[in-house]
């Protein structure tokens, strides 16, 4: 594996590094807030062992999901991929429920599961790919994130103070 920079090359494969983050759109106020964090969690698994994505931080929130990885392939034919995994997965649940025929077949079919938007919080950042935030003055939200991060438990955190949280994480570089 050879890294420059914001690529890294492994095998055939040329990687290029990605920070996002996905809002997710409306489709998650009919499922609870674990279950739409199992569903990604699942789905950027399934991403990884398919060797679509190298991920190095992650946060899933219950509207959003914050992603910093490295991807083989463009950003939109990824997120088409992720999305077409979401919409797999949240069909099995609600088929799973008792009263899934309210929703109809087709009712994610019908709006975009989630909306990209560019990933600017460098404090989170830094958290999310295991870095500690040292700053020469005391900034009150950057102490606060710090605290606030680890209560999450789908974090990239996790994995960076050597448990395993959810979703497989690259820690090596």
């Amino acid at each position: 594996m050879k890294i420059i920079e914001e690529i890294i090359i492994q095998e055939n494969y040329t990687f290029v590094k990605q920070e996002m983050v996905l809002e997710l759109t409306d489709w998650v106020g009919d499922v609870s807030s674990q279950q739409v964090k199992l569903c990604l969690a699942k789905v950027l698994n399934i991403s990884v062992n398919e060797g679509d994505i190298i991920i190095k931080g992650y946060l899933i929130k219950r509207r959003a999901l914050y992603l910093i990885a490295y991807l083989v392939e463009s950003t939109g034919e990824f997120l088409q991929k992720l999305e077409k995994l979401i919409r797999k997965e949240s069909r099995t649940y609600f088929k799973s429920i008792s009263d899934f025929e309210a929703y109809g077949d087709d009712f994610l079919e019908l709006e975009p599961l989630f909306v990209k938007h560019k990933f600017q919080n460098a404090y989170l950042k830094s958290l999310l790919v295991g870095d500690r935030i040292e700053l020469p003055y005391f900034d009150p939200y950057a102490n606060w994130l710090q605290k606030e991060i680890l209560k999450y438990n789908f974090c990239s955190c996790i994995d960076y103070t050597g448990a395993i949280g959810p979703v497989k994480v690259d820690v090596r570089f």
